[in-house]
């Protein structure tokens, strides 16, 4: 079986330096991503090897880069030794020299005779603390958590765990940082928290990255030619340059979007495109990925989209409008909504109602960046 082109090192170009050179600097960041952008796919990109290598040159080696899954770490018990474990894995997937992965092995290990997982979270967290104070101190070394699914994090973690992971920040602070993915503004999700509100945990971790959240937009034109040509290996007949065009105008780039669409356009690739398009617009299950980002989007989001859609210019507040363009909901100019599926469901729901708008602190990866 042949197995899929890599990524190109070009791949969201225009996101992944901005992530770079805040973990060059030693600054946490976040990428909030609706349901089906494509956010996990970016962050696993981000810690490749040949990825790192790419963008931090020599720096690379002085990085540890540690996937982990937020939402496959709730359990408060086992939390700290498991962290422990994903940066010595970590160590090894990005071959550090065996020496080095040894001591990090013996400095993550529960102490000889104790228990594997300490009953109290403080003595829990203690081997990861070892680990980042040779790591960070002793190495002078960083260590960047990439942390998929981390709305999970703010709003399942124990107050206990988020305030000691923002104390381990900051007693390696530029050595330390965070690379989150969330579906929403982490200030947002660190105030819809269900928690005693006089206890600070939350909103402790969602200030790191305060300064650096961006918005994931759908695949750029040469991003979706970079996904269609990993999802098409062994096709007999693989779309042709028009159909990916045409492919890439329907669903706008949005990455689940786009792979349903190959799903159902296989089969149909003898046809006319005028068939193809109207049976892409009519499928059900593209119909219901549509509705999973509809109902993820926030209130305001959701009346600004459909105005857009039903061309009502003169009812969108430029505010309404520039989010819908931060997060890649509307293109051009005149702007118009982003994918032609996405417009045909858009147009068959009722008028939202007006919502209070939330101050949101994304920033614009195409405007200019002081770090």
């Amino acid at each position: 079986m042949t197995s899929p082109p890599e990524l190109p090192l070009s791949f969201r170009q225009e996101l992944v330096p901005h992530l770079f050179k805040a973990i060059s600097g030693g600054w946490s960041c976040a990428v909030v991503g609706l349901p089906g952008s494509g956010l996990s796919n970016l962050l696993r990109f981000m810690v490749e090897p040949r990825v790192a290598r790419h963008y931090l040159g020599d720096e690379a080696g002085q990085n540890l880069l540690v996937y982990l899954e937020a939402d496959r770490l709730l359990e408060a018990a086992a939390f700290y030794p498991r962290l422990a474990a994903e940066v010595v894995a970590a160590a090894h997937a990005q071959d550090w020299l065996r020496g080095e992965q040894a001591a990090l092995r013996r400095l993550s290990a529960a102490p000889e005779g104790g228990p594997a997982v300490a009953p109290n979270h403080r003595d829990s967290a203690e081997p990861l603390a070892r680990l980042l104070h040779h790591i960070c101190g002793e190495l002078q070394r960083r260590v960047v958590f990439v942390c998929d699914e981390f709305g999970a994090a703010l709003a399942g973690w124990p107050v206990s765990v988020l305030r000691e992971l923002r104390a381990l920040r900051d007693a390696h602070k530029y050595r330390l940082a965070f690379v989150a993915g969330a579906p929403r503004d982490p200030a947002w999700l660190a105030a819809d928290n269900p928690r005693d509100p006089l206890v600070a945990g939350p909103e402790k971790l969602a200030e790191l990255f305060a300064q650096h959240t961006f918005p994931l937009r759908p695949y750029s034109n040469a991003d979706t030619r970079a996904a269609i040509a990993r999802k098409t290996v062994g096709w007999a007949q693989p779309p042709s340059d028009e159909q990916q065009d045409q492919l890439h105008r329907l669903t706008g780039g949005h990455a689940r979007l786009l792979i349903d669409s190959l799903v159902q356009l296989e089969p149909r690739l003898h046809l006319p495109w005028a068939n193809i398009e109207r049976g892409l617009l009519a499928d059900a299950g593209l119909a219901e990925v549509c509705r999973v980002v509809w109902q993820a989007l926030e209130p305001g989001d959701r009346r600004a989209l459909w105005l857009l859609a039903h061309d009502q210019r003169e009812a969108l507040p430029e505010a309404g409008l520039r989010r819908l363009q931060l997060f890649g909901l509307a293109a051009g100019g005149p702007a118009f909504v982003f994918s032609a599926i996405m417009e045909s469901f858009v147009l068959a729901q009722p008028e939202p109602p007006e919502a209070p708008a939330r101050v949101s602190q994304l920033r614009d990866p195409a405007a200019a960046v002081l770090w």
